[in-house]
């Protein structure tokens, strides 16, 4: 704090918040909190969004976006979902990423539309790893 006081915010590049190594080390519940993190309320208001993700490591977890909250629920995936997700880990680690591309955003939904899974993808913010720890006073 001091240092950022009488030097400024540091000019180097900083790794984004949520790199790869983070990620990886993440359960999957703090994974899904971390989406939680990342939902930009204002472009998830209004919308119901279900999404059902089944990891091969026989995981199921229903993602619901609410009231411009995410909230999951682990377990059997629900029925009724807009779309469903059939993936490995480190496949949902890219995922979270932004990493994967259209083929590959397709190739992990096995029932419902993957505009649906794109829509969600785009209410999620990206967060720079740095920012002022505290700011001087005028």
């Amino acid at each position: 704090g001091a240092h950022e006081l009488r030097q400024g915010l540091m000019t180097w590049s900083a790794r984004k918040a949520g790199n790869a190594d983070q990620i990886r080390e993440m359960s999957t519940e703090m994974l899904f909190d971390y989406l939680g993190i990342r939902l930009n309320p204002e472009r998830a208001s209004g919308r119901r969004i279900r999404i059902g993700v089944e990891l091969s490591e026989h995981e199921s977890h229903t993602l619901l976006v609410s009231n411009g909250t995410l909230t999951y629920r682990a377990g059997k995936a629900a029925s009724g979902v807009d779309v469903r997700l059939c993936l490995t880990r480190e496949q949902l680690n890219l995922l979270v990423l932004g990493q994967g591309d259209t083929a590959f955003l397709h190739s992990c939904v096995t029932a419902g539309e993957t505009s649906v899974l794109n829509e969600f993808v785009g209410m999620l913010d990206t967060f720079d790893g740095v920012f002022p720890i505290v700011s001087s006073r005028p």
